[in-house]
């Protein structure tokens, strides 16, 4: 009981702060996407599931959860030419904890510019880059805590540069079986391109899962994360089955989104290589697609 009241007032301080300062940032797109194939299939409910690379993005209390040397590795086409690229490791150290690190990449296509004395010229509309390095450990039986440093670079039409550092911090409880996460995303320094000034995406997830052991064959993780990235807050559900940790089905489902809101997915296995696939639905704008591939080493 006094774990659940522990998680209760954590969540408290993290909403107060939250309306006290209005930190949602709305720039940084590269911030505010899906990583891992895995998640998206899932409605990106992953806060407190967190067990593979993907954790250094949702939380990083979950690097604990990892066993084993993994790399994970996803490419997303997105709208007109845009591509987004994402590459996560984390591994297991003994001594010392669970580490991790990731690279992302966000191109925005290309853009014609018009200069005034009639010539024109074609460039790269933007280009990001984010390092990511982290660490997570088991602190307590019950308890898990980690924290992401990420440094991010942007560039626009190949001449405004723009750069900014930030933290993550999460902590992940196991309550008798039940999973209870929070994490506190993109806290740090402002993105400024030439004069113009804003706030990191500012995110704070708390997440809930469960994992329902069928069989020695079958198993359902069922998960709930509530998101706060602006007004009002929003709820995404998931869950994930499988069958003898070869093949895996997700679905998930987001609230109070204009385009977003179901997603599916799939996961296959085999030694110790992984794929994993997922699309999400965007009403009118039609679906959008994620894939990963992965490998214990």
């Amino acid at each position: 009981m006094k774990h659940i009241i522990t998680s209760l007032v954590l969540i408290s301080i993290l909403f107060g702060g939250l309306h006290a300062n209005d930190l949602a940032g709305q720039s940084a797109f590269i911030l505010r996407q899906a990583m891992g194939a895995r998640p998206f299939g899932m409605a990106e409910v992953f806060t407190a599931i967190a067990d593979d690379p993907s954790a250094i993005y949702y939380n990083p209390a979950g690097l604990a959860n990892v066993n084993e040397r993994q790399a994970d590795l996803m490419y997303w086409k997105g709208i007109d030419d845009q591509a987004y690229l994402s590459v996560s490791f984390a591994d297991n150290i003994e001594s010392i904890g669970n580490i991790g690190a990731g690279f992302l990449y966000y191109s925005g296509g290309t853009i014609e510019i018009n200069f005034t004395d009639g010539t024109s010229e074609e460039r790269n509309a933007q280009q990001d880059h984010v390092f990511y390095g982290a660490y997570g450990k088991q602190v307590l039986p019950w308890l898990s805590a980690g924290i992401t440093a990420k440094a991010y670079f942007s560039k626009l039409v190949n001449e405004y540069s723009a750069s900014a550092y930030a933290i993550d911090i999460g902590v992940l409880y196991d309550v008798k079986g039940i999973n209870i996460a929070h994490c506190a995303q993109n806290i740090g320094t402002k993105l400024k391109y030439y004069e113009a000034e804003e706030k990191l995406p500012l995110v704070f997830r708390n997440g809930l899962s469960y994992n329902y052991i069928i069989d020695d064959m079958n198993n359902i993780i069922f998960g709930c994360d509530i998101i706060y990235r602006n007004q009002p807050l929003k709820t995404h559900i998931g869950a994930e089955y499988n069958y003898r940790n070869m093949l895996s089905l997700r679905t998930g489902y987001k609230i109070g989104y204009d385009l977003d809101s179901i997603s599916l997915g799939a996961g296959f296995r085999k030694d110790k290589f992984m794929f994993d696939y997922g699309i999400g639905f965007m009403s009118e704008i039609g679906p959008t697609h994620r894939v990963s591939f992965g490998m214990q080493f």
